[in-house]
Order: structure tokens, then sequence, then C-alpha cells
């Protein structure tokens, strides 16, 4: 291997490289921070010093980066979709594990029947 670049282009670095992003995901304000500590990841895997320009390269060609970055916020309206077609499911058809993630209910609300 003549460059410390191309090692990952190799099994054992593409290895460690995911097993970094699993680690720190390279998306957000912090990016060029996770990018470091998949950096250091690498390094201590593997002994290799991989420079960063080499890692944003390489996730360049695995990834749409600006979709990575601004597609988070796209997720939301569909989630929330779902969320309030869910609202309209009784609660006791909904796994206890589940309802933490559905939006608040008003409670309900009975008629008062007289029996008089």
């Amino acid at each position: 291997m003549s460059d410390a670049g191309d090692f990952l282009d190799t099994a054992e670095g593409e290895v460690s490289l995911f097993r970094s992003i699993m680690r720190t995901r390279p998306v957000g304000i912090h990016r060029h921070v996770h990018i470091l500590a998949i950096h250091n990841s690498i390094y201590r895997d593997t002994g290799y010093k991989v420079p960063m320009q080499d890692i944003w390269a390489k996730l360049g060609k695995m990834y749409d980066l600006d979709v990575l970055e601004h597609g988070v916020s796209s997720l939301a309206p569909p989630l929330l979709d779902l969320a309030m077609a869910v609202a309209d499911i009784p609660h006791s058809l909904i796994h206890p594990a589940f309802t933490s993630l559905l939006p608040a209910r008003p409670p309900l609300e009975f008629s008062r029947v007289s029996y008089a």
C-alpha cells in the first residue's frame, strides 16, 4: 500500500471506517468533530493515520452527504402524518411500548346519562 489514503479502499480499512461510522455519524453541526473521532477510531483499530480529507472523499463516494446533512428535516412530515394516523387507533390496540411515541390525546369525555 503506497499511501495511508489507499487504506480505506482495502477490506480492513472499509470495515474500520464502517465501525467508526456506526459509533459516530458525520452529520450535523458537529460533523467535523465527528470526522476527527472517526479518524482517531480508525487509527486505534488499525494503526493507520488516514488523512481526514481522504475520509471525507471516501464518505462522499459512498453517500450523498448533502442529502444526509439536510435530509433529516425532510423525514419529519411523513412521521408526523403516521403519528396522526395512528392517533385514531384506540389505545387498547397499541402495544404499551409504543404509546410514549404517540402524540398526547385529550381525555375522553363521557356523556352524562341519567337513569332516573
